[in-house]
């Protein structure tokens, strides 16, 4: 991952987590409020873990084609480019 590119990610998921802590705690005017805890918990935890698996270039489950059959945008692309490797008849 490119260190500019994980840089603009870090500073926009602590400024979201901010944000929210401060939309959610300033009115309540605690931290001890529990379901603002479980709101930032099930927003973030994932996107950070999303983020992370995203990051890593690990890929599992790597299709050149979606559901309905039609080329993703990354094979549209390579297509476009003229990168062959993956060709088939349409």
């Amino acid at each position: 991952m490119d260190s500019k590119l994980f840089g603009e990610a870090i500073v926009k998921f602590t400024a979201g987590l901010i944000l929210v802590g401060l939309l959610t705690f300033l009115p309540a005017g605690t931290f001890a409020y529990g379901q603002a805890w479980l709101l930032i918990g099930i927003l973030f935890v994932p996107m950070f873990v999303a983020g992370l698996w995203r990051g890593s270039g690990i890929r599992p489950f790597v299709s050149t084609t979606d559901a309905s059959g039609f080329d993703t945008e990354q094979t549209y692309r390579k297509r476009q480019s003229g990168v062959t490797a993956a060709t088939r008849d349409i």
